[in-house]
């Protein structure tokens, strides 16, 4: 099955994406790579206010901005010539797309960033208030909620629609995808984090002295969250206080330098108020987890890292964000349950009875387990993900 890949993104592609989501591995493998950028559709209210200076340029990069345009094209591909790895969701909006798609090419998909999640407590009245909220401030339609009924109680096949051809998973639990169904082929792998694991792990260190890494997501000022419609979100004096007043007890009982492991979409140079005390690195975390003491975060991804190197986790998290993002909120509070760890809550506790050696043990069953679920799918080869695809796209002829 020798085919070009096409790649549907609903993200700029900067060198980031490129790498993340496998171009920049399927091109060195040999394939010639195609890309369609659709951030359009997904996150319009990013689309129309992007900033172009950290996207890179591409030969066979086409960015969208309408679906006329999108159709032309999709319509004008030459049948079984591509393979397609979509990122695209299926919704309201993709519907007739992927009803052409999937019934006249071979696509899978990545089902991106397993992690655990839970669903928020709140009581009924509470719900229904805060679906309304959704309606207006993220724009949900009447339309999507509807699509979802669809699929949920009256399958797929009614809209014609079919399973993607194959997916790529990276453990059991599979992260919830319209796309994926009975007739979808499984393709062990693992998540991006263990690429780079697979990449790196023998590279030099960072930093040669003992440190106590943190996992930054750059809460108050992250971008994701104004793609998804959030406008309020967590009090940058009120989140950074409290960390700083953490970082101070961290030291003092260990000796140890806190070192800040800043989030891939962070601009801490344009908010030099912030993590003053602690040196910034970015792009290096992975390195920077396996050659630390051990690791604070709240519920980055980037705890996949220290599974990986068994390295021991504080979890962290504050009771403020239980209003400003309360699904972030909630999810890391799963994370807490899977990995048996107790949360810290920062705004509510008093530091000084804190007992750090507490939250410094590790139980090995436990980070297996996480690692099986949400890291390396226990049937995968210990290569990178797109190796392994590329042995399951040559085995297909």
């Amino acid at each position: 099955m020798e085919k070009d890949i096409l790649f549907l993104i609903t993200q700029p592609l900067n060198t980031r994406n490129y790498e993340r989501f496998g171009m920049k591995e399927m091109e060195k493998l040999g394939y010639k790579v195609y890309i369609w950028d659709l951030t359009f559709i997904d996150h319009p209210f990013y689309h129309n206010q992007r900033d172009t200076s950290g996207e890179i340029p591409h030969n066979n990069l086409t960015i969208f901005n309408n679906k006329e345009n999108l159709f032309k094209n999709l319509y004008s591909l030459e049948k079984g010539k591509y393979l397609v790895i979509s990122y695209l969701k299926l919704s309201y909006k993709t519907v007739s797309f992927y009803r052409y798609l999937s019934n006249n090419f071979i696509f899978g998909v990545y089902p991106f960033g397993l992690m655990p999640a839970e669903k928020q407590r709140q009581s009924f009245f509470k719900k229904i208030n805060n679906k309304q909220k959704n309606l207006f401030n993220q724009k949900l339609s009447i339309s999507d909620l509807f699509l979802k009924f669809l699929l949920k109680f009256l399958n797929n096949k009614l809209l014609l629609i079919k399973d993607c051809n194959f997916y790529i998973s990276s453990g059991s639990a599979l992260k919830s995808n319209r796309l994926i169904g009975k007739k979808s082929k499984i393709v062990p792998a693992c998540t991006n984090d263990y690429n780079n694991h697979l990449k790196k792990r023998n590279y030099p260190k960072i930093i040669n002295t003992n440190y106590v890494l943190f996992l930054d997501e750059f809460l108050p000022f992250h971008s994701d969250y104004l793609m998804e419609g959030i406008s309020k979100l967590p009090n940058p004096s009120y989140y950074y206080y409290h960390l700083e007043n953490f970082f101070k007890l961290v030291k003092n009982k260990t000796n140890l330098e806190i070192v800040v492991a800043a989030h891939p979409k962070s601009d801490y140079e344009n908010y030099p108020e912030y993590f003053k005390n602690q040196k910034i690195i970015k792009g290096k975390t992975d390195v920077l987890v396996r050659d630390s003491n051990f690791v604070i975060c709240h519920g980055s991804a980037s705890i996949s890292y220290a599974i990986i190197y068994k390295k021991p986790i504080i979890l962290t998290t504050m009771q403020s964000l239980e209003s400003s993002l309360p699904r972030t909120y909630y999810d890391y509070k799963a994370l807490s349950k899977s990995i048996s760890k107790e949360q810290l809550t920062l705004d509510n506790i008093n530091l000084e009875n804190v007992d750090l050696n507490k939250y410094l043990s590790i139980d090995q069953k436990v980070y297996k387990t996480y690692l099986h679920k949400y890291i390396k799918n226990k049937d995968a080869k210990n290569l990178n993900s797109w190796e392994i695809l590329n042995e399951y796209i040559k085995n297909q002829n």
